[in-house]
């Protein structure tokens, strides 16, 4: 793999890190990408950058099963990046599945979802566009956003990219 621009190359470890977690893949593989992470951020000193390698570090933590740990670095992240930021949003979304993970388990995020939002959810957690869940459920695909719109109510969330890192963070 060629080595990332210099002032980005954090925020691209922390993703492969995050996708690392995502696969489930193995926690050294994850350690990995976040150590890259934060030895990038420390050659460019720019706190984005601090805030990714936080970032990728949280992500190692969840793969540890230690969500309260990870949460406090999510929130430490989104100190670096900026509440408003696209990723500061990020960092808070992943600081409250984190700590919905330690309250109620790893499926505890999902636990208030029924039946078949957990399939449309599990669906869309592995990237499946609405057509195609719809297909597979045998529904219309306005059934799937409908479905969609609940699931993201009861989660807290914004967006299937949000669902997509729950799902992550659920396993």
């Amino acid at each position: 793999m060629a080595e990332p621009v210099g002032v980005l190359a954090a925020r691209g470890y922390e993703l492969l890190a995050a996708a690392a977690l995502r696969t489930g893949m193995d926690e050294a593989s994850i350690e990995q990408w976040a150590d890259h992470a934060a030895d990038a951020a420390a050659v460019v000193g720019i706190a984005e950058q601090s805030g990714h390698a936080l970032l990728a570090s949280g992500h190692v933590l969840m793969s540890r099963h230690q969500p309260v740990e990870a949460a406090q670095r999510y929130q430490e992240a989104q100190e670096l990046l900026g509440a408003e930021s696209s990723a500061g949003v990020r960092a808070r979304e992943l600081a409250r599945a984190a700590l919905r993970t330690a309250d109620r388990g790893p499926e505890g995020a999902l636990a208030d979802l029924t039946i078949r939002e957990r399939e449309v959810a599990d669906l869309a957690g592995q990237g499946l566009k609405t057509k195609d869940i719809a297909e597979q459920l045998r529904v219309s695909p306005r059934t799937v956003d409908v479905h969609l719109t609940r699931i993201y109510s009861k989660l807290g969330i914004a967006s299937r990219v949000a669902l997509v890192r729950l799902m992550t963070l659920a396993g």
